[in-house]
């Protein structure tokens, strides 16, 4: 993608993803951790969920992005 090209709402699609692959890894991480081990299960199935949730969100942006490179 030329960034310099883009339109509002594509910019802020674009930083979007980008922070949400950032925290993406921060929980990816959190989930390797011991404090994660003894987080109640009940709390643990959530955060697990929610990396789920997260990185298709992710995905779904990143093909929005590659959409609109295609286009150019």
């Amino acid at each position: 993608i030329n960034y310099m090209t883009l339109l509002p709402h594509q910019e802020r699609v674009v930083k979007e993803q980008l922070e949400l692959s950032i925290n993406i890894e921060k929980l990816d991480n959190f989930l390797q951790t011991d404090i994660f081990k003894l987080t109640p299960e009940n709390e643990q199935q959530l955060l697990l969920r929610q990396h789920n949730v997260m990185s298709q969100y992710n995905s779904i942006l990143e093909q929005r992005i590659n959409l609109w490179k295609t286009k150019k």
